[in-house]
């Protein structure tokens, strides 16, 4: 049996018993912490549901409704193994991640990379008007981590996802002593925001394909970059800048459609992940920020 934990007010022996009754109703509440930002809170029940999450001390109320997760089984194996599943998310249009960005353009860009899910489910007795008193307890459901994107909808996305386990599985030595930075450019340990340095462009000119973008302009800095391209369907197209020359911008991926001449795309500058680099965007603090061994000496081949 899966340890229970009681609701502030009750106790272990009531959940059991609630269980052994079998008369009892139950909420599935999901908790994804990304690595930037706060935590999301989403449940499949119909209404609100107001308890205090496992090993926490305040109460939370999961949200209902705007966003639906499905998935997420409970599995027992005999052994330390890795379960691999998926989950499907729904979500409405309007709905906004944190508040800022719709769903598909989070995911697109990548804020759920790294983020960690849990499922608990929370029980009681029948459903009461006020929304935090009936339930008795929970239990830990499955606990994981979001490890890539299968597909990303309007309305709907697939994502995999990996158990705890997970971290038993990494090659070891975890550490490796490289002169490139292993630091993902952009995030909250590299220190810079992107948006900074990113450029709004409209094609006025050339001929534009579904791996070139004309852009005079463009320096080496955008190399290692991104593009970001709609298609007038709410979703944004995110692709790697692989080379830049005097013309435009050559992309490491076709897009899916074809761009014409009036095409609007933000271009964001790369980082090769160098000493150099990390110094051009924070300046003599760059060592703060630097997760790389700029003195490693360069491969050698002896005849």
């Amino acid at each position: 049996m899966r340890p229970i934990t009681a609701q502030p007010g009750h106790t272990e022996a009531e959940v059991i018993a609630a269980l052994a009754s079998r008369t009892f109703v139950y909420a599935d509440c999901y908790t994804i912490t990304p690595l930037v930002g706060s935590p999301l809170h989403y449940t499949n029940a119909r209404r609100d549901i107001t308890v205090v999450p496992l090993g926490g001390s305040i109460r939370q109320t999961y949200q209902s409704r705007n966003v639906l997760i499905k998935g997420l089984k409970a599995h027992t194996k005999i052994g330390v193994q890795v379960d691999e599943q998926q989950i499907q998310i729904d979500y409405t249009g309007e709905t906004e991640y944190q508040g800022r960005l719709s769903w598909p353009r989070a995911l697109l860009l990548g804020y759920l990379d790294g983020a960690t899910i849990r499922r608990d489910r929370y029980i009681a007795t029948e459903w009461g008007a006020d929304l935090s008193y009936p339930w008795l307890g929970g239990m830990p459901w499955f606990d994981g981590t979001l490890t890539s994107l299968t597909d990303v909808g309007r309305q709907t996305a697939t994502l995999n996802v990996k158990s705890a386990f997970n971290v038993l599985d990494r090659q070891m030595p975890q550490s490796l002593f490289t002169s490139r930075c292993k630091r993902v450019w952009g995030d909250a340990g590299c220190g810079v925001d992107r948006n900074l340095f990113a450029t709004l462009i409209t094609i006025t000119s050339g001929t534009p394909t579904t791996s070139f973008l004309p852009w005079a302009s463009a320096t080496s800095d955008y190399v290692e970059g991104m593009v970001h391209m709609d298609n007038s369907d709410a979703v944004t197209r995110v692709r790697k800048i692989l080379k830049i020359d005097g013309s435009g911008l050559y992309l490491a991926s076709p897009l899916d459609f074809l761009p014409a001449v009036g095409q609007s795309f933000t271009a964001y500058e790369g980082c090769p992940g160098t000493a150099s680099r990390c110094e051009d965007f924070h300046g003599s603090s760059w060592r703060d920020f630097f997760l790389g061994f700029d003195k490693v000496p360069v491969a050698e081949s002896a005849v």
